[in-house]
């Protein structure tokens, strides 16, 4: 459907977002309803004057539906579903309320706007004063009584659950703009974290679940990093793995890191830290992990990492590059690659990029991978997937790109229609690939996640950050894989959680005389004494061990005669 009306500059504000829902208030000034959806279902919108009658010539209703994805952040204030002038036609003393109605599936919430005019004030028998108060509250789907009208600046978060079992997320807060204007914001947002993983995958060793994304978050550049550093780990958290590209800022990089620490304590990176980085980017390639890295028969992580000869290049002179790390979940390998090409605007088969392909393509053959072990490539190829030069690169990485589901809303990890920090072009250029030359999944998928502001925690507590904005120029790519299961179950040694000083380790391969023993980065355990330890009475369990300094260690299971039965796995305690 069409709207009619275009917001005018001087307005007061009001958005809904199904993943962006927002509100302001302004004395001598128009309310415009705004609505934007971002979930992959319709949702139809109507605003009812319910309470004081208002005449229709100061309030107008654009009821309709709002297609799939429509939380397009260059358009939002392209969409408004109601108007209210909050100064002329009120009267005096008059109470007026406007319930507005998201709809999606068969659940419903409901917004409440309350308006009550000024009194009327006296000066020489003519009534003074103009102008508005206005107080809000929400009614979740299933709520016997809605929130209590409120214009206070504590924020409100709920979920609710749609018939097919995705939950939507909802954060309602009000802001003082400093002016006398207030700006509330309603978020319902589909990209919650438990939407993107199936809980009984993450005890499967044969399923795994990777999330690229590049952050944008180059040094020195003002595009609001400092608020999207702090938002951009809890979409990433309930991932296996999860490959960073353009974490440049080494202070915005580590804050990231450092709040996933709990979820993926296992990481490398960055790529090719520069000598002088007044002028010059590192590769800006992150790899963490939920599960450990392999080692190798010297105790060694196993990862290598890679510059491309055609760098440094790009904006900051950044040195453009892959990782690579050997993970064990459960035991079972899945060897992880990720890359940020050289961008090229043409996208034609440009040489240097289509150089820097060739040298991938090189260094996933050096590592000398068994066949039978699964190997994925993931990060910001800089491919267009509708040009030529993609078929190429999947060619000459001998790599299969997993299809989109049937229901899949968005295709484009790069969209400048609809993102507006996005900048030459519209189309694909993040991907979750698999070597075809290896392990293959018997079921695969990708799909594009469009992560908006703001989530859960008011962005961790460090302030306010602006409504229906994308958290990077490019949106995230989430690759599903599932693998034949192992008919053999090896053993492992994993953090299975950790807060502060208390670390849980998980295990399989334990016994009357076997015990996980911690030990300090260059320590052994046949020259030294463990820095904790503790015995594993079963072959598969748990075992829980207090770490109070800080520092890197690493992790053995080992029998009595020190004989390594798994591990050892390498982390910092911070």
């Amino acid at each position: 459907m069409s709207y009619p009306y275009t917001a005018p500059t001087k307005i007061k504000k009001i958005i809904l977002g199904i993943s962006s829902f927002c509100i302001a208030s302004l004395s001598y000034a128009e309310t415009w309803v705004y609505f934007a959806n971002n979930t992959d279902y319709s949702v139809h919108v109507n605003t009812e004057n319910t309470v004081g009658n208002l005449s229709s010539d100061y309030w107008t209703n654009n009821p309709g539906e709002i297609p799939a994805r429509n939380g397009d952040d260059k358009k939002i204030e392209q969409n408004p579903i109601a108007k209210f002038n909050r100064n002329e036609g009120l009267g005096y003393s008059n109470l007026f309320e406007f319930v507005s109605t998201l709809t999606i599936m068969s659940q419903k919430v409901t917004f409440t706007t309350q308006v009550t005019s000024s009194p009327c004030n006296e000066f020489l028998g003519i009534c003074t004063g103009q102008g508005s108060t206005i107080k809000t509250n929400i009614q979740s789907p299933g709520q016997n009584k809605p929130h209590k009208f409120t214009d206070d600046y504590t924020p409100k978060t709920f979920t609710f659950t749609l018939d097919n079992g995705q939950t939507i997320q909802a954060q309602y807060r009000q802001y003082n703009s400093g002016t006398g204007d207030d700006q509330i914001y309603l978020i319902l947002n589909q990209d919650h974290p438990s939407n993107y993983t199936v809980a009984e995958d993450a005890t499967k060793e044969n399923v795994i679940d990777v999330i690229n994304y590049n952050t944008w978050m180059p040094r020195g550049v003002a595009n609001k990093a400092s608020y999207r550093k702090n938002e951009i780990p809890f979409h990433l958290a309930p991932f296996d793995i999860v490959v960073l590209e353009e974490a440049f800022n080494d202070e915005y990089r580590n804050d990231m890191r450092e709040a996933l620490q709990k979820t993926h304590p296992f990481w490398t990176g960055p790529l090719n830290l520069p000598k002088d980085q007044t002028f010059q980017d590192d590769g800006g390639v992150v790899i963490l992990s939920q599960w450990p890295i392999a080692t190798d028969s010297h105790d060694q992580e196993i990862k290598d990492s890679i510059t491309y000869t055609q760098c440094p290049c790009g904006f900051n002179q950044e040195y453009k590059g892959a990782w690579y790390v050997k993970i064990l979940k459960h035991g079972t390998p899945y060897h992880v690659f990720g890359t940020h090409l050289l961008w090229d605007k043409a996208q034609t088969a440009d040489i240097k990029t289509m150089a820097q392909v060739t040298e991938l393509g090189n260094f996933i053959a050096k590592q000398k991978i068994p066949a039978n072990e699964a190997v994925i490539i993931a990060g910001d190829m800089n491919v267009f997937q509708h040009k030529l030069i993609y078929t190429q690169m999947l060619d000459s990485l001998n790599a299969a790109n997993p299809s989109y589901p049937t229901d899949a809303v968005l295709i484009n990890s790069h969209d400048e229609t609809r993102n507006s920090d996005a900048e030459g072009g519209t189309g694909t250029l993040d991907y979750v690939l698999y070597s075809t030359e290896h392990k293959q999944p018997v079921s695969s998928y990708t799909k594009v996640i469009p992560f908006m502001s703001p989530q859960t925690n008011d962005n961790n507590g460090k302030g306010g950050y602006l409504l229906s904005q994308y958290l990077s120029d490019h949106f995230a790519k989430h690759g599903h894989f599932e693998f034949l299961a192992n008919s053999n179950h090896p053993d492992y040694l994993e953090i299975k959680s950790l807060d502060e000083y208390s670390y849980t380790f998980s295990y399989s391969g334990g016994g009357a005389y076997t015990w996980v023993g911690v030990y300090r980065e260059n320590e052994t355990p046949d020259q030294d004494t463990a820095y904790i330890w503790g015995y594993t009475p079963n072959h598969r369990g748990e075992l829980n061990l207090t770490i109070a300094e800080t520092g890197r260690f690493k992790a053995y299971l080992l029998d009595n005669n020190l004989n390594k039965i798994a591990g050892p796995i390498y982390f910092n305690k911070n």
